[in-house]
């Protein structure tokens, strides 16, 4: 598998793990691999804190931002699709587009009430945004409606070495899942 620490330290003292099984998230983010432990550990997460998720500055350009501002589009119109690695739903994606400078990795963690343990849940080079619609279960929820509609006029950088081929579809068949 790569090779990702279990474990990190937050600048308050608290452990972030990261499961054996969500190693594989970030197959699809492998250019913040080199910045995970400096983010996190800049981090200061509220104590009664279950869920934490920021855009932590390293003050210098370390990569780019891979989602970008495209065209809006109407969730019955066609548009780019790729699934990245290690996912379950694909993602819009721009062709030919161009990351955007960036000095932030995004860090989002979850804490287990079972365990009470703090666990790293996804980081990128990037700021936060709306998870994807296709992740949200219930699609009548206002997290669902604010993230089609932020999706509609956002996409993902193309790259084929994370993502597989493109195809073409529309949101509304991509979470329906009637495509290709």
């Amino acid at each position: 598998m790569m090779n990702i620490k279990d474990k990190f330290k937050t600048a308050c003292g608290k452990d972030i793990y990261l499961r054996e099984e969500r190693k594989k998230h970030f197959l699809a983010h492998p250019d913040v691999l080199d910045f995970m432990n400096e983010a996190i550990s800049k981090i200061v997460i509220p104590d009664n804190a279950t869920y934490f998720e920021e855009a932590i500055n390293l003050g210098r350009t370390i990569g780019e931002a891979k989602l970008i501002e495209v065209e809006k589009i109407a969730p019955e119109q066609k548009t780019t699709f790729a699934l990245r690695l290690e996912r379950k739903f694909p993602s819009r994606v721009a062709m030919g587009a161009k990351g955007i400078p960036c000095d932030c990795v995004t860090v989002e963690i979850k804490f287990d009430d079972l365990k009470k343990e703090y666990y790293l849940s996804t980081a990128y080079i990037g700021y936060p945004c709306p998870d994807e619609p296709s992740h949200i279960k219930d699609k009548t929820s206002d997290d669902f409606k604010k993230a089609l509609d932020f999706w509609l006029n956002h996409a993902l950088v193309f790259n084929p070495k994370i993502m597989g081929s493109v195809f073409k579809a529309s949101w509304n068949e991509v979470l329906s899942r009637q495509y290709n």
